[in-house]
């Protein structure tokens, strides 16, 4: 039996609006989505997921290339070098690396932060924050977006992935889009998730803004992100290479460390941002929310911190 990863229920559908202008999305049997108050047309992608090929609506805004932003022609260098990068090792199974990455995070989703609702995943990839969510539920609505359409490329050809993160087995309501132009009516979520993302970002203070937006009276952001000056001298690059070396996970730690010695010898980082613990609460709170609660990760991620702020 063929697994569908990708879908776009009706009630998703229902929430979505023009990234552009706002107004309401024509949607067709065939063809694109059209947005006929700008004249704004929108694609459907096509992603092989290993033995079949699934559609992704592509709801990002592209700019004819001589007016292109400034910001927007930095960031898509960059998002080119950060997507090359998790190319060499994505595709590569390791059990113990992805049950680690549960453990890692388990206490931040079970014991410290507790999602529900209509939840807004920005740069949520394939959807793996859904392995901590309470999917049977009714009340529970989940939706990834990520500027990369193609997040779901071979993931059929990742039996140990699939089986360690099982959540990927069902279908993840997603689209392509970008945290700056989020297309999703006002009011709609009840949190919006922001992990390890925001330093990505073309421009984090549009994106909290869109997030605010986005969230109904009383909702919440949560924003998880390493900071860089906790202490340490060395990159998160390089800790993250030794850590994976002395662990023995082979292939994934000599990417790491590739991109670590890259990054030592003044090669492109693709971080748009570097914050610190401080500079983005006050950044969110500039955006109009209010910081409730913060907390570090457990070690060995000791200088990632996480943020959960209401929309006051």
């Amino acid at each position: 039996m063929t697994t569908n990863y990708i879908t776009l229920n009706d009630n998703v559908i229902e929430m979505l609006q023009c990234p552009f202008c706002g107004s309401s999305l024509d949607f067709k049997k065939d063809g694109p989505v059209e947005c006929h108050s700008c004249a704004s047309s929108f694609p459907y992608r096509e992603v092989n997921t290993g033995e079949n090929v699934e559609e992704v609506l592509d709801l990002k805004i592209y700019y004819p290339e001589q007016f292109s932003p400034q910001g927007y022609v930095k960031w898509a260098e960059l998002q080119k070098e950060f997507e090359d990068f998790h190319e060499h090792y994505s595709d590569l199974e390791n059990g113990k690396v992805y049950l680690e990455e549960i453990d890692s995070v388990k206490e931040i989703y079970q014991d410290e932060f507790k999602l529900s609702g209509k939840i807004l995943d920005v740069g949520g990839n394939q959807g793996r924050l859904r392995q901590f969510l309470d999917l049977d539920s009714p009340d529970v609505e989940y939706v990834s977006i990520d500027p990369s359409y193609n997040v779901f490329y071979n993931l059929q050809k990742q039996p140990t992935l699939t089986k360690t993160f099982d959540c990927l087995n069902r279908p993840c309501n997603f689209v392509s889009a970008s945290a700056e132009n989020l297309p999703f009516k006002n009011e709609t979520f009840d949190w919006v998730h922001m992990r390890s993302v925001i330093d990505h970002f073309e421009n984090p203070f549009y994106a909290l803004k869109e997030a605010y937006r986005v969230l109904k009276p009383g909702g919440r952001i949560l924003v998880g992100l390493a900071i860089e000056d906790k202490g340490m001298d060395e990159s998160i690059a390089t800790r993250l290479a030794k850590k994976a070396k002395n662990e023995g996970v082979g292939s994934i730690a000599q990417a790491v460390s590739r991109r670590a010695k890259g990054l030592l010898k003044g090669h492109v980082d693709d971080h748009m941002f570097r914050f610190t613990d401080t500079d983005l609460a006050k950044l969110i709170e500039q955006c109009g929310f209010k910081v409730e609660k913060s907390h570090w990760q457990k070690p060995p991620y000791s200088f990632v911190i996480y943020l959960s702020a209401i929309k006051s």
